[in-house]
């Protein structure tokens, strides 16, 4: 069998190398049958880059609550990063979310959204759960943005095979547009290690 064609040899210091053969196989001609056979590699991969002795932690599958209307009458309560929300079975769940933590119950800073999918999933489907990703997002921002004065950036990644989607909300202020840039690129790229730094930088 021909030696397999890596992007670089080693993608990052941080990856070992079994990882990232793990990862370039899971390629559009891989025919891999179930999302859920990325979500072990993916785990590694996002554990390694946001350790949590650096205090980062990565949520598998964690529902992403919808905040109360004004004037709501339904049960409220306050999620980890401290924001109310509603109870519902109806929330939205991502595969992975990472965030800024503490040793508080309520203090966590989420701020990136790691979504998994086949090469073959539908378009029309994927681009559904990921408008609502992104409402979620939103209006997080907006919450940061309105209890701490601070205008936090945040990500949201779209895995689809070995490719990755990344874009990145930032707001200035309540008056301003929120300024939004995307980039593509293979998992093991340059392009993805830079957009994983800077996210370290913003949240070290």
């Amino acid at each position: 069998m021909a030696p397999l064609a890596w992007p670089r040899p080693v993608p990052h210091e941080r990856l070992p190398y079994w990882l990232c053969q793990r990862l370039q196989n899971m390629d559009a001609e891989a025919q891999v049958h179930y999302e859920s056979s990325f979500v072990g590699p993916h785990n590694s991969f996002l554990n390694l880059h946001f350790p949590t002795h650096t205090q980062h932690m990565v949520k598998p599958v964690p529902r992403l609550r919808a905040k109360p209307w004004p004037n709501n009458q339904e049960r409220t309560s306050f999620d980890s990063y401290n924001q109310p929300v509603l109870n519902r079975r109806e929330d939205d769940v991502p595969d992975f979310v990472v965030c800024k933590a503490t040793g508080e119950l309520h203090a966590d800073r989420a701020f990136l959204i790691w979504e998994l999918k086949r090469n073959d999933a539908k378009s029309a489907e994927s681009a559904l759960q990921t408008d609502r990703y992104e409402e979620w997002l939103r209006n997080y921002q907006d919450f940061v943005l309105h209890t701490t004065g601070a205008s936090p950036m945040l990500w949201m990644a779209l895995v689809e095979g070995d490719l990755v989607t990344i874009q990145q909300y930032e707001v200035i202020s309540v008056s301003t547009p929120r300024l939004i840039s995307t980039i593509c690129g293979h998992i093991l790229s340059d392009v993805i290690d830079f957009a994983i730094e800077r996210m370290l930088a913003t949240y070290p």
